[in-house]
């Protein structure tokens, strides 16, 4: 094979004394330059083509496109390929699958939809297969369903289980399990990949006995299955809430000594036993792992944090700092949310530092309104208001956020002014929003605003009031005294009441040594 320079003294000759073999030497260094990912002999290579005209070559240019899409960059990649005068699938295979790792699925779909328009080349295995991914990367259910009929039409289905398992999986990626299952009763032949194929989309839609019942007649069938079926498995097992079965699968995971060699089967025990709560368990095995990622990272973290163990948490994230792995938008999220369930600001302040230095604030709107979030919890307003005032974009879980802050602090006032200033931003305020700020109006028996606020929920915003809505309007009256208005609002709920707001009406009349309403509320609970 030429060296790259042996490339160079070739093309620096001119292209008229081009040979079959040389050919041949210059396709091969293309290709190992785009496998070994050498950005600047890829952009040396595509300069010396370009200024001999070879980039054009039915050969060399075929080989140049995936040279670039893996070595380069997409928009030189796409340059390229439009010089080609006759690209051939090779190259339209590249750039379709270049822009699904780039994680641009419309492109993808874009140049199969040119391929398809061209009379001299016609889609393979492999253009349905990266089209099939584009099309669950989108969940797009409508295209998945045209692209179905189109590899039908190709014939491809019928003679490639390759190409039936993608298609298994796209409608598995798009929530439709009845779909995936059609396809999987025609096929003739079916491997463990279509079979994990049909598990994944009934555990993607939440259909968990259908999950258990494919599983079973899986192995009725002698099909074994392989890591990836039972990560899938336990997914399930996890979403159901089905321990039992959950720890049947970790026994034949054990049984077959397979958690050493997977680290996404391992995350994912410990990810059901955290989820579940079993947090020494979800530990013993997370210890066990030979090599963990950052989502068996993640997965116990979360695990603390959902079963109000924060110090744990904190401890999982500060850990993963000092191994240097790399911090993932979710490993952030569990940093901050276990600072501000344990109220540490310090840590938190370690916290927002990195994630300054990272970027992560300009590029993912729900870490800003995170770390606005804690800081209010930690009752650091001012460092919240901060925050707020820098995030390059303020959505209503950002102005949320601060608000629920403010209410937090017992600064009622400031909240119902914040809600205004949300408003008038132009924002429309969610039922949650609405739930903080009639909340922190009922606090302090701002019973004029809580109303106007209530009128408005309908009126100008859309949303019908729930339970939850109810709820602070019925604190609200019992804090004035109110208790006969608070009855009739309670029985003329549409959500109908339950047996906390009678409660809550009972404890204002024995606060208020009102016996009557109080006799009512008694007498309401037992008939709930």
């Amino acid at each position: 094979m030429l060296r790259l320079v042996d490339t160079e003294l070739f093309v620096t000759k001119g292209s008229s004394s081009i040979t079959h073999v040389v050919i041949q030497d210059l396709a091969l260094t293309l290709q190992r330059c785009g496998a070994e990912k050498h950005r600047t002999q890829a952009l040396r290579l595509h300069f010396y083509l370009l200024i001999h005209g070879l980039d054009t070559h039915h050969v060399l240019g075929n080989y140049l496109v995936p040279m670039l899409v893996d070595a380069a960059t997409l928009p030189l990649a796409h340059r390229a390929f439009l010089r080609l005068p006759h690209p051939n699938a090779f190259s339209w295979n590249s750039l379709i699958s270049g822009y699904l790792k780039c994680d641009k699925p419309h492109h993808a779909l874009s140049m199969f939809a040119r391929l398809q328009s061209n009379p001299s080349v016609h889609p393979d295995d492999y253009t349905f297969i990266s089209a099939f991914k584009a099309c669950a990367q989108l969940k797009d259910l409508a295209r998945a369903c045209v692209l179905h009929a189109e590899v039908v039409r190709s014939g491809l289905l019928e003679k490639n289980l390759i190409v039936a398992n993608a298609l298994i999986d796209m409608y598995s990626k798009c929530g439709a399990s009845t779909n995936a299952k059609q396809v999987f009763d025609r096929l003739p032949l079916k491997n463990v990949v279509t079979w994990t194929s049909l598990l994944g989309a009934y555990a993607e839609c939440g259909q968990y006995q259908e999950a258990m019942a494919c599983y079973q007649e899986m192995e009725l069938q002698g099909v074994i299955p392989n890591p990836i079926t039972l990560v899938c498995i336990l997914k399930a097992c996890t979403s159901a809430r089905d321990i039992a079965k959950g720890q049947e699968m970790y026994a034949e995971i054990e049984r077959r000594s397979l958690l050493d060699d997977d680290v996404f089967l391992g995350s994912a025990v410990v990810d059901m036993y955290a989820k579940h709560g079993l947090l020494s368990m979800a530990q013993q095995v997370f210890d066990r792992l030979r090599s963990r990622n950052v989502v068996s990272w993640n997965s116990l973290m979360l695990g603390y944090i959902d079963h109000e163990n924060g110090e744990e948490a904190v401890k999982c994230f500060s850990q993963m700092q000092s191994e240097g792995l790399c911090l993932t938008d979710v490993s952030f999220l569990c940093g901050l949310k276990a600072c501000g369930s344990i109220g540490s600001v310090e840590k938190l302040e370690d916290i927002h530092a990195e994630i300054d230095r990272t970027g992560l604030l300009q590029r993912n709107i729900l870490v800003g309104s995170t770390l606005v979030n804690m800081y209010a919890k930690c009752g650091s307003l001012a460092r919240a208001q901060h925050v707020f005032d820098h995030l390059p974009v303020r959505d209503v879980v950002a102005w949320t956020a601060l608000l629920a802050g403010y209410a937090q602090a017992g600064e009622s006032k400031s909240a119902a002014d914040f809600f205004d200033k949300m408003v008038g931003a132009g924002v429309k305020p969610d039922p949650i929003a609405f739930v903080v700020v009639l909340n922190a109006c009922s606090r302090r028996g701002l019973s004029n605003k809580s109303e106007t606020y209530f009128q408005a929920m309908g009126k100008e915003h859309g949303i019908v009031p729930i339970r939850e809505h109810h709820s602070c309007i019925l604190d609200l009256l019992v804090r004035i005294g109110q208790l006969d208005k608070a009855v009739a609002m309670i029985r003329q709920l549409p959500c109908g009441p339950n047996l906390v707001m009678w409660r809550t009406v009972l404890g204002a009349c024995m606060s208020l040594g009102n016996s009557k309403v109080g006799k009512q509320a008694f007498e309401q609970q037992y008939t709930l």
